[in-house]
């Protein structure tokens, strides 16, 4: 899979960040899979970046007219000009409609654990929680595009919380299955 997602925060006037994710994931009967992956995610403002390595194991669960989603996201982040490990687990559970054969709407939300302090985040504990809304077209070619919002509450210490407005646009493109390459 490769997916490139492109991020605008608060007024759409202000672009957020770049977002390339490569990633290879393997599906078992039964509606799991696991995947392994890396994120390249490219700040506007300041100007950066962030490196991230990823582990996810997920699972969807059928009940009509919905499929239940949930997933467990482990996460080694790489910051600029530091030399830095934060590890980070993700939990989300969310649900996806099926509008046609095309389309479909997600909502999920997704919480975040930072398992470590370094220089660039705080201390362990809660550190981040995503609603998001989202709508996907399947496209010819493997390819699906999706169009969402994303509401982001950080932990910023103390008293401090941040809140974000986030319109994410992007495409990821699925390679047809091994299987199918011989």
């Amino acid at each position: 899979h490769v997916m490139l997602q492109n991020r605008w925060s608060d007024e759409v006037e202000r672009y957020e960040r770049t977002l390339v994710r490569p990633w290879i994931s393997y599906s078992w009967p039964g509606r799991g899979h696991v995947a392994a992956g890396y994120d390249l995610h490219e700040f506007e403002e300041p100007d950066s970046w962030e490196h991230r390595a990823w582990q996810r194991f997920a699972i969807q669960q059928p009940i009509e007219p919905v499929t239940l989603l949930g997933h467990f996201w482990m996460e080694e982040r790489f910051f600029q000009n530091t030399n830095d490990v934060a590890f980070r687990a993700r939990f989300s559970a969310g649900a996806s409609v099926d509008l046609s054969d095309d389309y479909s709407v997600v909502v999920r939300n997704e919480i975040f654990f930072d398992l470590n302090g370094t220089s660039r985040i705080r201390n362990a504990g809660l550190g981040e929680n995503q609603v998001v809304a989202m709508l996907r077209r399947n496209l010819p070619g493997n390819v699906r595009f999706e169009v969402g919002y994303l509401q982001q509450d950080l932990d910023g210490g103390g008293n401090t919380d941040v809140y974000n407005h986030v319109v994410a646009v992007g495409f990821s493109w699925r390679a047809p299955p091994v299987s199918d390459w011989f």
